[in-house]
């Protein structure tokens, strides 16, 4: 959050900030400012019925892998982001699509 001259922030209650090892949550003054660049995945819905449904991929190193919640740590709030990140409301698991 960035705060100009003589604005400030009264909270009543709590605030909830949600951050990660790479978005760092900061409150800074104006002239502070920070630029991140980041680089994040591309992803992309395969092999399914319609536009909205399918195995999810994402592109690393110029090549698409198949996210695989078997095999990996990737969870429901992942997938969430990743449908999000793509214009979708949400996202979920729902079923194995085959190759």
């Amino acid at each position: 959050m960035f705060f100009d001259t003589g604005i400030g922030l009264k909270v009543y209650g709590a605030i909830e900030a949600l951050g990660n090892e790479f978005a760092h949550i900061q409150m800074l003054p104006y002239q502070q400012k920070l630029f991140y660049d980041y680089q994040f995945p591309d992803f992309r819905l395969i092999d399914g019925p319609t536009v909205r449904q399918g195995r999810l991929q994402f592109k690393v190193k110029d090549r698409w892998r198949s996210v695989c919640t078997a095999l990996t740590n990737w969870t429901a709030i992942d997938t969430g982001a990743a449908c999000k990140s793509m214009g979708y409301g949400d996202g979920g698991f729902w079923k194995w699509y085959l190759r």
